[in-house]
């Protein structure tokens, strides 16, 4: 626990072994106050359910995986609006990324009038028994406090997806893969194999795909031509940098296999009507800037195509 100006407080979860990467930060009330994710409120404009609020996403400073969030809205705009997605985050560190997440979808189920959705729809796997035990008593993982809503597994993420296929579980519509080794994603989550036979066969039709990337330009390169070669059919790939209020160096990239099959561009176009762009309205509530992060997304797709005769390419 650290603070800030002796005003705003905040915990973060870190690795010994690797200080310099922060796994997760929340604001919290005091230095070694309890930490709950959700908090009661009547505010009709927040990720809520039954009168629980989520509290925003981590904090912009030193950590920017809050941008991940843009899985969901992502995954929205490319699909029908009138079911949830099943949610898969691989690397729940704290699981505050999990916490947005899942609120996003309970908010998001209580607004539709026909849902019948009960069960949960979001899991988030963590490999490390100790970060579980950590994100349970310090960052309000606790399934049992209310309101349950989402699973926390302990396990690899190779072995959970591979699971998924042998016991012909629920294909994935929205997968995050925020794994780290000291690079990130690890090397074994990196490769063609992977994303081929042990991804792929766990996905729905028009998944949305987010990877917390750290590494050089050709690491990024790497993996951005591998998501290629298995998704490009149906999908683009969109490298997205954290806004400069980040404070992060620019070997921090998200990388996101979007949905679009739609590749007719107007020149004049300032690309607000593509379906590849993401308003920050429909960012509010995932991300913790949501106009900073509505920049970058342009940006990406600005830097990622060209316009060439009207169409929208690589």
């Amino acid at each position: 626990d650290t603070s800030i100006d002796d005003e705003r407080f905040f915990r973060y979860l870190l690795w010994n072994e690797r200080p310099h990467l922060v796994q997760t930060a929340v604001e919290i009330p005091s230095i070694g106050a309890p930490y709950r994710h959700y908090a009661r409120s009547t505010d009709s404009n927040s990720a809520q359910t039954s009168g629980w609020i989520a509290r925003p996403p981590s904090p912009v400073s030193e950590t920017h995986l809050g941008g991940l969030a843009m899985a969901l809205p992502f995954w929205r705009q490319a699909n029908d609006p009138g079911h949830l997605p099943n949610c898969l985050l691989i690397g729940a560190g704290g699981c505050s990324l999990a916490h947005t997440l899942a609120a996003n979808l309970l908010h998001w189920n209580s607004s539709l009038s026909n849902s019948t959705q009960t069960d949960c729809l979001m899991t988030a796997v963590e490999a490390s028994p100790e970060v579980v035990q950590a994100s349970k008593l310090w960052f309000g993982a606790e399934p049992s406090y209310p309101p349950a809503s989402f699973d926390l597994v302990c396990d690899t993420g190779e072995l959970y997806l591979k699971s998924l296929v042998r016991d012909d579980k629920a294909p994935i519509d929205v997968l995050i893969v925020d794994a780290e080794d000291g690079s990130a994603p690890p090397a074994s989550m990196r490769t063609l194999d992977f994303w081929t036979n042990t991804v792929l066969p766990t996905l729905n039709a028009n998944p949305v795909i987010g990877v917390n990337v750290i590494g050089s330009e050709f690491d990024v390169a790497n993996l951005v031509q591998t998501l290629e070669t298995v998704f490009s059919k149906h999908s683009k790939v969109l490298v997205v940098s954290p806004p400069s209020e980040a404070n992060v160096s620019d070997r921090h990239k998200l990388i996101f296999v979007v949905p679009s099959t739609n590749d007719d561009f107007d020149c004049d176009d300032d690309l607000t009507h593509h379906e590849l762009f993401l308003a920050r309205d429909a960012l509010r509530g995932c991300v913790d800037l949501p106009q900073a992060w509505e920049e970058q997304v342009r940006i990406a797709i600005r830097e990622r195509f060209v316009v060439v005769n009207g169409k929208l390419t690589p």
